[in-house]
């Protein structure tokens, strides 16, 4: 007596041909709703930047400077930004945890996924931390906690945006690009304090809607110099030889030619 396999496969298996027909023919499902590229580099520069050149303006734009941290009253924002700070890092360690207790605890795809966004996080901690607390000390404490608060909500979302598609993808930078520029801003902004020039905010105070705009376009700009600057930063003067050094060293050895005779 034949297998079902076997009937299936001399009489085929009862589905209704047109059905097949159409499904063959149907285009394949683009694996995001942008395409199958899951960071297409158009749309960061179309989408992701100018979204962290807005959010980080509007932050600076709703906030009324004070000046650096004076008093015990003046650095409560920066301290509470701080423990919202070590709070989402203890929830990235959580999301590790969660995977390693389920079945899919040895799975290479979903521990990047978990590793990444804790790694990316500690990666941009020292930066942060550093020019977040100068930023308050010598610089304004309120625009501090303003864009250091924004800084961390967004970073707090950087693990759903990565895991929501198991996979590194554009959402994610809907989280990077507005922590890249607001780091980027304590940096600036510092440098502007130390030659005595006058703050980059310093438009924004009256909260002109124009001048909200114009720090909007500055971020934009400034974001896209950052990218070059970041080129050239994680480089030299040592970075690249060191990269090189390390691939050259860990290399397999090229294969020897036997002579033919």
């Amino acid at each position: 007596m034949p297998s079902v396999s076997e009937l299936k496969t001399q009489f085929g298996d009862g589905a209704n041909p047109t059905k097949q027909a159409a499904a063959a023919a149907a285009p394949m499902a683009k694996k995001f709703p942008w395409g199958d590229d899951p960071v297409p580099q158009n749309l960061i520069i179309g989408a992701a930047l100018p979204w962290g050149a807005a959010v980080n303006a509007v932050a600076i734009a709703l906030t009324t400077p004070s000046g650096p941290i004076v008093d015990r009253e003046s650095a409560k924002g920066p301290i509470v930004v701080m423990l919202l700070w070590v709070w989402s890092y203890y929830n990235m360690i959580g999301a590790q945890m969660e995977l390693k207790m389920s079945p899919l605890g040895d799975s290479p795809a979903a521990s990047k996924v978990s590793e990444r966004s804790l790694y990316n996080t500690i990666e941009q901690s020292l930066p942060f931390l550093v020019l977040f607390w100068l930023m308050a000390a010598q610089v304004d404490a309120a625009l501090a906690t303003s864009v250091g608060g924004l800084y961390v909500a967004l970073r707090a979302l950087y693990p759903v945006l990565y895991a929501y598609y198991g996979t590194f993808n554009l959402l994610c930078e809907f989280a990077t690009q507005p922590n890249y520029m607001a780091i980027n801003y304590f940096a600036v902004s510092l440098i502007f304090d130390c030659f005595g020039a006058s703050p980059i905010h310093s438009a924004l105070i009256g909260r002109d809607p124009s001048a909200a705009a114009q720090l909007a376009f500055y971020f934009f700009f400034n974001a896209l110099f950052a990218v070059f600057a970041f080129l050239v930063l994680w480089k030299y003067p040592f970075g690249a030889l060191a990269g090189k050094l390390n691939i050259k060293a860990n290399s397999p050895p090229a294969p020897v030619e036997t002579a033919m005779f």
